[in-house]
């Protein structure tokens, strides 16, 4: 249901652009933005367990959450309404046994490049401080897995929605300072083998993601 609402909101921001880029804002006006700076993802995880064919009863998975560097470029096409592409330097997560399976410790680690493409409303007549919200697709890539407990560990790349919402603070003509929050909902599917008394036995899980990006930087429009 939260993907379904979240892919009306990418809907109507993109039925509105056309409409919205007809005004030129003036020979003088700043159409592209870059942005970059300090950023903190924090997991929503969960996941669905299955050893040999059979559910896992209670057993789950916990991912350590990042910190890392995220850089964005957002074009103008009015002063309200901008269309933006994000992408993270690309950090690893170490997933871990949750639930009944919390004694299996460190499973297997994942190292991955998020991205997103998000259409964004910017409120004016604020001064410099011009809020913004907004909503799109993130697109995770899984650049390399590495076996733990897991043999064989093996993850997906993810598609989802995602929602967006921050600050632009200017501190002169072009450069400023931002804060910003993107919820994103993912999940991935996993297949690896575990390893038993009686040899490797095959498993799989969806792993629900759902992270929180929290970021804040400086800014340069030009």
């Amino acid at each position: 249901m939260k993907g379904i609402w979240a892919s009306l909101a990418v809907a109507s921001c993109f039925m509105a652009v056309p409409a919205m880029a007809q005004d030129n804002s003036g020979d003088d006006f700043k159409r592209v933005m870059i942005r970059g700076g300090f950023a903190y993802l924090k997991w929503d995880e969960g996941a669905s367990v299955n050893v040999g064919g059979q559910v896992v009863p209670g057993g789950t998975t916990r991912l350590s959450n990042n910190k890392g560097v995220e850089i964005d470029v957002s074009y103008f096409l009015h002063p309200n309404v901008s269309v933006a592409v994000a992408v993270g330097v690309p950090p690893t997560t170490t997933l871990y046994g949750a639930g009944t399976l919390e004694s299996a410790g460190e499973l297997g680690k994942v190292t991955y490049g998020p991205g997103s493409a998000t259409v964004l409303y910017h409120i004016t007549g604020l001064g410099p401080v011009k809020p913004y919200l907004g909503a799109g697709v993130n697109y995770t890539i899984i650049f390399k897995t590495k076996d733990r407990l897991l043999q064989d560990f093996k993850a997906k790349d993810t598609v989802g929605p995602v929602l967006q919402g921050g600050v632009d603070i200017a501190l002169n003509k072009s450069f400023g300072i931002y804060f910003d929050a993107k919820k994103i909902f993912a999940t991935s599917d996993t297949t690896w083998k575990l390893p038993t008394p009686a040899g490797l036995a095959p498993g799989t899980a969806k792993v629900k993601l759902d992270p929180l990006v929290l970021n804040a930087g400086v800014s340069f429009r030009f």
